[in-house]
């Protein structure tokens, strides 16, 4: 529909999609069904030097986790817009 290159290929899980990405980007809302959505559990799954993108709201992405993800190099960089609040 978007006229993909055929390089693109469709994960059916989160898991899957976290496995085959360098980058992951966020453009969730903040709800409590989304608090910490990304985790030990996904932060896990990522490709070493992962980057991760944060287009929405603080508290997606736990804070322990992601030091610990930090100090292992599990990811490379958090990236968040100017505007993400609390």
């Amino acid at each position: 529909a978007w006229m993909l290159s055929g390089d693109v290929k469709r994960a059916l899980t989160l898991d899957e999609l976290l496995e085959n990405s360098n980058y992951i980007s966020l453009h969730i809302p903040l709800l409590p069904t989304t608090k910490n959505f990304i985790g030990f559990h996904e932060i896990s799954m990522l490709k070493d030097g992962a980057v991760i993108i944060n287009f929405a709201r603080n508290g997606l992405v736990d804070k322990d986790a992601l030091k610990e993800a930090f100090d292992e190099g599990k990811v490379a960089k958090l990236w968040t817009s100017p505007k993400t609040t609390s």
